[in-house]
């Protein structure tokens, strides 16, 4: 007789988030999450309207789906908070740094999961601010992405808003090089580039930084603006 195979602990801890996804209350695409840390389970969220008002699937209908809203559009019409800010807030902070956050999305209308699921925009802010470090997303019943909360949501960020900077932009190729490179590429590449040498200071500044290193935050929280 055989036995079923044990489940890696990534998958496990999956599964749970799907089970959690059961509860939501979307008509449209219902998400699980769940926030662990030391192979502790922190806390749980899933969709679902603020607690008191009504959910989509009491009213029975969802007005982004009635306005055939697309996916990933004008949330402020969505009557839920996200499976995502649900676990947030219903854990501490300081239990929350370098956790991992498990994400798992099903359609409504037939169980499928939910394809290239990521948190949205606000979600993201979340994650981020919560101190959460990796967020791992179900794509198949045995598949999933890691995602590097810091290195694909924040430095990327730095990145693109360099890029979009007046004046900037002869500066990215340059700059994208250099961080594949590292900083003694960079110098190289200045030595080779003479005409480089009049790159923005704040150009200066990103080459001199590691790729990945936490900002330095004002009193506020919010961080040094480079």
């Amino acid at each position: 007789m055989e036995t079923a195979k044990r489940v890696d602990k990534t998958n496990y801890y999956l599964d749970i988030a799907q089970t959690v996804a059961a509860r939501g209350t979307c008509l449209r695409r219902n998400f699980g999450a769940i926030i662990v840390k030391n192979d502790e389970i922190i806390s749980t969220g899933y969709v679902g309207a603020p607690r008191g008002r009504q959910n989509c699937c009491d009213l029975g209908y969802c007005t982004r789906e009635k306005l055939n809203v697309p996916r990933g559009e004008r949330y402020e019409l969505c009557r839920s908070v996200h499976a995502e800010a649900n676990a947030i807030i219903s854990a501490p902070r300081s239990e929350m740094i370098g956790s991992t956050l498990y994400l798992v999305g099903l359609e409504y209308k037939d169980g499928s999961y939910v394809q290239n699921a990521n948190p949205c925009a606000m979600c993201k802010r979340m994650i981020i601010n919560a101190g959460i470090e990796t967020v791992v997303v179900r794509d198949t019943a045995t598949s999933y992405r890691t995602i590097d909360v810091w290195e694909s949501w924040v430095n990327q960020d730095r990145i693109l808003a360099f890029k979009q900077r007046p004046g900037f932009g002869g500066a990215l190729s340059f700059l994208n090089k250099a961080f594949k490179g590292g900083n003694t590429h960079a110098a190289q590449m200045q030595n080779d580039h003479p005409g480089q040498k009049a790159l923005p200071r704040a150009a200066g500044s990103l080459l001199r930084r590691p790729a990945v290193r936490p900002l330095p935050l004002l009193p506020c929280g919010g961080p040094v603006p480079l």
